[in-house]
């Protein structure tokens, strides 16, 4: 499909096509995440989603989209493995979460989602994540993401 218009901040961009996009099994809507959480360790310990394209235990990039259980980590275990990046983007609000040592987010698993109710939403943004040398992604190690919610007005006035 055609694109007729692209907004981008940080790492989001927003799309406008040119014809409806008819949802299936497959394609369906994601609600963006609103809540006000003042305090991040309100999402510790609750499972979400990495979703993408990310790399395999191998190394290899996937060639098919993927998810992973993740669990979201407080921030102390945040700071522990990213007080450094913390440190220079404190302008933006970051949350880690972290997979269970088998199933983890890796390169292009971008998006972290968090079903409330039965509602899935869209919660954060990879931002960065721990390798080895050979490229792998350390599975023991958390995955950093920007918080949504500081970008969900700006979203929401592009698509108003």
């Amino acid at each position: 499909r055609e694109i007729s218009k692209l907004l981008f901040i940080y790492k989001i961009s927003i799309l406008t096509l040119e014809r409806e996009v008819t949802f299936s099994e497959f394609i369906k809507p994601i609600c963006l995440w609103t809540y006000k959480d003042v305090d991040l360790n309100v999402a510790a310990g609750r499972d979400a989603y990495a979703v993408g394209y990310g790399r395999d235990e191998t190394g290899k990039d996937s060639e098919i989209r993927k998810h992973a259980r993740v669990t979201v980590q407080d921030q102390i275990e945040c700071k522990i493995h990213y007080a450094e990046r913390l440190e220079e983007g404190k302008e933006v609000q970051h949350f880690c979460a972290k997979g269970n040592g088998s199933e983890a987010p890796c390169y292009y698993d971008l998006m972290l989602y968090m079903k409330v109710d039965s509602k899935w939403y869209l919660r954060g943004i990879a931002s960065t994540t721990r390798t080895f040398s050979n490229g792998t992604c350390d599975v023991d190690k958390p995955t950093l993401y920007e918080d949504i919610v500081q970008h969900a007005e700006w979203i929401l006035n592009q698509i108003n």
